[in-house]
């Protein structure tokens, strides 16, 4: 009887502990998910008005260190949002959910750590007043009180990707409109303007280049004077004499 017991318990740890390892497996799987999704949206806004690198959003698996690193992840995700759409001219987008990734991100933070203080108080309060009722009600009501907030903060953050991906979307669709059909500054298509610090000196101007030389004038021809034509039957003329040829001395 007692090694059937212990064989149960053993059955039962090993299914928890696989439930569990289910279970981590599935929230790093969660995690990664959301980052990519993060670096995807980074990586839709043009290079002159990203506030954040890309490839930055994956120290967000470090553990701990996402703590202070989603502040410098999801925030300026916004603020990059907000620079694209104010170079377009466009007043429609509101903030782009800068205070919504703030709020989510404080929220994320002293949520737990509010709800951690809490439990402690409640578990010292209870001991030293030794009240197993204040002890039962005080952990009821922290339970239902960090179940609350884990869920405002779950249904925040699905807000902060949704919002995100929306704007991913409208800016793709933006600069897909502006490299088929290029309007002025100004319409819904014209070409996004860059920021200052982006934009190139201006060059020198050159100076005008000298006209080319004119062509060079060809002298008239003088038409060809064609030879006599002489009559059939007459002796040609004679040719002309030349000098006389030189006498040596003694010669007549």
């Amino acid at each position: 009887m007692y090694m059937h017991s212990s064989g149960t318990g053993a059955a039962l740890a090993i299914i928890l502990l696989l439930v569990e390892l289910v279970a981590w497996l599935g929230g790093v799987a969660i995690t990664v998910l959301f980052i990519w999704l993060a670096y995807r949206c980074l990586a839709s806004i043009p290079k002159p008005f990203r506030k954040q690198e890309p490839a930055l959003a994956w120290f967000l698996l470090i553990p701990l260190f996402n703590i202070i690193w989603m502040f410098f992840v999801y925030p300026p995700l916004a603020e990059g949002y907000q620079a694209y759409f104010a170079s377009r001219g466009r007043r429609d987008v509101g903030d782009c959910g800068y205070r919504l990734n703030k709020n989510t991100c404080l929220l994320s933070v002293f949520g737990p750590l509010i709800w951690a203080v809490l439990s402690v108080v409640v578990l010292g309060v209870a001991v030293a007043s030794r009240s197993l009722a204040f002890a039962a009600v005080g952990s009821v009501i922290l339970y239902i009180g960090g179940g609350l907030v884990g869920l405002i903060t779950l249904i925040m953050w699905i807000m902060v990707y949704v919002k995100a991906w929306h704007f991913k979307r409208l800016i793709e669709e933006d600069l897909a409109a502006a490299a088929t059909a290029p309007m002025a500054v100004g319409t819904a298509t014209a070409p996004p303007i860059l920021p200052r610090s982006s934009m190139s000196p201006t060059p020198p101007a050159r100076p005008p280049a000298m006209p080319p030389p004119p062509p060079a004038r060809e002298m008239p021809r003088m038409p060809a004077v064609p030879p006599p034509i002489r009559p059939a039957g007459t002796a040609p003329p004679p040719l002309p004499k030349g000098p006389p040829p030189l006498r040596g001395p003694g010669q007549n």
